[in-house]
């Protein structure tokens, strides 16, 4: 009887511990997906800026026109489904700070 409850306390501990790790990847997952997405963006938005204080873009800007400039090379990729960002992604300059119509 005492070696069947201890079975019984050890599946328990062990099926609890797979749960909880495989929770835990989840949201590190999650939280590791929301971080590449973030790189991408601030690396667009400072190129941006590059063009807007060179006064090689004025008001508002695509990610089509950044390529064209020559201040993207190649694909932008979003690193969590790896298709191709839409180029027409529009960016503007309000007072020193970038903004973009972002949409995955």
């Amino acid at each position: 009887m005492k070696n069947d409850n201890l079975k019984l306390l050890g599946l328990v501990i062990v099926v609890l511990g797979i749960y909880l790790g495989i929770k835990t990847m989840k949201v590190y997952n999650a939280t590791n997906d929301e971080k590449r997405l973030d790189v991408v963006k601030k690396q667009v938005e400072y190129k941006a800026k590059k063009c807007f204080d060179k006064d090689d873009c004025i008001g508002e800007v695509t990610i089509r026109d950044l390529r064209e400039k020559k201040y993207i090379y190649g694909d932008l990729v979003n690193p969590v489904n790896h298709e191709t960002i839409n180029e027409d992604i529009k960016i503007r300059l309000s007072g020193n700070k970038v903004e973009a119509d972002w949409e995955f």
